[in-house]
Order: C-alpha cells, then structure tokens, then sequence
C-alpha cells in the first residue's frame, strides 16, 4: 500500500513538473550574448510548441530578437528579416493577446517591461512625428500598432483613433470611434493610472487632448468638457495637460 502511494506521488509531481512551462534561460542567454538570429529561430520553435501555446513569453522573446534585428543591415542582406520590425509588433501584440486571455496573478509581460517601454516610446516618438507633419494616416498606423502592445491605454488610443478619423473629414467614422471609445471607458472602469506605463499615460493624454479640441470644433463641447473631466484627476501634476485643458475649456 505505502508503495502505491509512493508511485502516485510520483505520478502527480511527473505531472505538476510537466505542467510548469521552461524558465527560457536559452532565450535569455541568446539575448544577452545578441545572437539575435539563433534568438528568433530557438524563440519561434517554442512557439509552435502546442503544449506552450498559452505562453506569452516565446512571442516575447520572439519579438525581441527580431526588433534588435530591425536596426540591423540584416534587413537589407536577408530578405527573411526585410519586415523585422513590423513582424516584432505583431509578436509583441500576440504576447499581450495572450496575456489578456489567461488569467494569471501575475502577468507574464511584467518582466519583460524594460522592453516594452522601449517599444512603446518608439511608437510614441514616430506618432508624434507624424502628428507634427500633419500626416494622419502614418498617425493612424502608430495608434493602431500602440494599441496591441498596451493593457491599459486602449481607451485613450480609440479616443485618438477617432480624433484623427476627424482630422482627415471622416466624421462618421470619428463618431463611430468616440462612441465606441466611451462604451470601452464605461465597460473598463478606470480608476487608476498607478501601474501604467509613461507611454501609456503620454498616448492617452494626447488622445484625451486631441479628441476634446475635435470635439469643439465639431460643435460637440458637452461630450469634449466630459471627456476631459473624466480624465483630469489623472494629469493632477501635468502642467502641460492642465494649461491644455484650461485653453480648451475657455474656447
């Protein structure tokens, strides 16, 4: 008897090991040693494992390989990696699909935030370019790709969808965004800002802004004074929101 119970505790840490996904230490050495090409490939094959399909970390790493690669004259020498960087956003997008799937104490992608940041500023810096160029198509594309690497700033990025749909005379789709914008609001419930990323605050701060100032011009000031009071508290210590704020308040 005792050794009938010895084999199914066996059997049951056989299977609690087996259910355990891999600590990626491979994945991380590649990384380190920037041996980005044996990254993706190692990467890609955990990937397609059926039994890790629930695992957001091979997307990562995935991801990860490919945008060090992106800055590379691989791009031009191998025509495997000509669209590197656009296939490391959608990697990273697939990570954080995942992620939102799966219910975890503890999100997978919280160790890999250095890295997110770093993708989400470069989004940032070329939507703000584009902003400046008045160039809202390319304006649009970055908003879309920010959208799939954040958890916390969908809201403000469909708020800018919206603005920009406007901005290029499309008022039929800015509505359809900004009513859609206010049901993810509602439905999301935000109270605070404490575990969002800088990007996230900045990206929402600009749709908020962005699609009040549309809103007015669009002879729609109730729905932009709302929008704005419903995300002021905030930006309580964001002078460049507030004088914003005030400005388009006063119009």
């Amino acid at each position: 008897m005792k050794n009938k119970f010895l084999f199914i505790a066996f059997l049951l840490f056989l299977s609690i090991s087996y259910a355990q996904p891999p600590d990626y230490s491979d994945l991380k050495i590649l990384y380190a040693e920037g041996q980005y090409e044996k990254l993706v490939k190692a990467a890609d094959k955990y990937k397609n494992k059926p039994d890790l399909l629930e695992d957001a970390d091979p997307s990562v790493y995935l991801s990860m390989g490919l945008y060090r690669i992106s800055f590379t004259t691989l791009v031009d020498e191998n025509p495997l990696f000509a669209d590197s960087r656009e296939t490391a956003l959608e990697a990273l997008g697939e990570a954080f699909s995942i992620d939102k799937e799966i219910e975890r104490e503890v999100s997978e992608l919280d160790k890999h935030a250095e890295y997110i940041n770093e993708v989400q500023s470069y989004l940032l810096e070329a939507l703000e370019n584009e902003l400046d160029a008045k160039s809202y198509n390319g304006a649009s594309s970055n908003v879309q790709k920010y959208s799939l690497v954040t958890k916390n700033a969908t809201v403000g990025c469909k708020y800018l969808e919206g603005a920009l749909k406007y901005l290029k005379k499309d008022k039929a789709g800015a509505n359809a965004s900004w009513k859609k914008a206010g049901e993810m609001y509602k439905k999301q419930n935000i109270t605070s800002t404490e575990n969002w990323t800088s990007g996230d605050l900045k990206i929402t701060k600009i749709g908020v802004l962005t699609a009040a100032e549309c809103l007015i011009n669009y002879g729609k000031r109730p729905e932009a004074e709302t929008l704005l009071r419903n995300f002021a508290n905030f930006y309580e210590e964001d002078e460049e929101f507030f004088k914003k704020y005030n400005e388009l308040l006063s119009k």
